[in-house]
């Protein structure tokens, strides 16, 4: 659970009941993202305009600070693990921000999707197997919908191009889910 403030609550999901309640070492964390007993935290800096990637171990009673890594931008809202633990996905909070790819052991960046014109990336995903990285794009929300395209999570390379098969509301529209199967979930402030 994420508050304005730097403590970071852990709830076992079945009871909830509170498991770890520990503070975060500065400033409250923009995004967290759990794998298994593995805890990513990020912040941002609006006077360094840069973020910062932290591990936790928590699988005890009282969390261990692991590596630490810097990032370039400092508006990231989200922070996903991709299901077999290998990569993270960071995402910034702002028109035409670059969705970052993230070694989860070294937090290094694998690679930064960026587009290159009036058109923009908007939230990045990662497929249900782990094996994609999918991402939303378009332009400024006047007149165009979002389309969505599927890279190699390993290579970045470009492995598909889908395209909504309706006009979706782009202000309505709040992510994408992962589904078996190659299948996307659009959520949208009032359905699915």
């Amino acid at each position: 659970r994420l508050s304005s403030s730097a403590t970071i609550d852990i709830y076992d999901g079945a009871t909830g009941e509170q498991l770890l309640r520990f503070p975060h070492p500065d400033d409250a964390p923009a995004a967290l993202a759990i794998h298994g007993a593995t805890l990513y935290t990020i912040t941002s800096s609006i006077t360094t305009l840069k973020s910062t990637v932290r591990r936790f171990d928590i699988s005890a009673l009282t969390p261990v600070i692991g590596l630490s890594g810097e990032l370039a931008g400092y508006n990231y809202s989200s922070l996903q693990v991709a299901p077999d633990g290998s990569f993270l996905l960071a995402n910034e909070n702002i028109t035409g921000g670059t969705p970052r790819q993230l070694d989860a052991d070294s937090l290094n960046t694998i690679r930064s999707f960026e587009w290159e014109g009036e058109a923009y990336y908007g939230q990045a995903i990662a497929s249900s197997n782990s094996d994609e990285v999918v991402l939303s794009w378009g332009y400024k929300p006047e007149t165009v919908s979002q389309n969505i395209e599927a890279r190699d999570a390993a290579t970045g390379a470009l492995r598909r191009i889908g395209y909504w098969p309706d006009n979706p509301d782009f202000n309505s529209g709040m992510g994408l889910l992962p589904l078996p199967n190659n299948a996307l979930a659009y959520l949208f402030v009032n359905g699915i």
